[in-house]
């Protein structure tokens, strides 16, 4: 899979608002990595802006990790 689809697949996780993508999208925000493979630039902000269309509490939290 290509950073391009990882981008367009997470961001997909975050449109359903679902919780159960929270540990997913957070893990690839802070380590910019999704099934060991390297994110781009776009796919980990990509995937930034779905955890924090999820709302969860986990995802606010990292987010504030990733801001500062």
């Amino acid at each position: 899979m290509s950073s391009a689809q990882a981008a367009t697949l997470l961001y997909a996780c975050g449109l359903t608002r679902d919780p159960i993508f929270v540990p997913w999208l957070a893990s690839a925000v802070l380590t910019g990595k999704w099934n060991e493979r390297k994110l781009s630039d776009v796919a980990r902000g990509r995937a930034a802006l779905a955890l924090a269309m999820t709302s969860d509490p986990v995802a606010i939290a990292t987010l504030e990790k990733v801001i500062r």
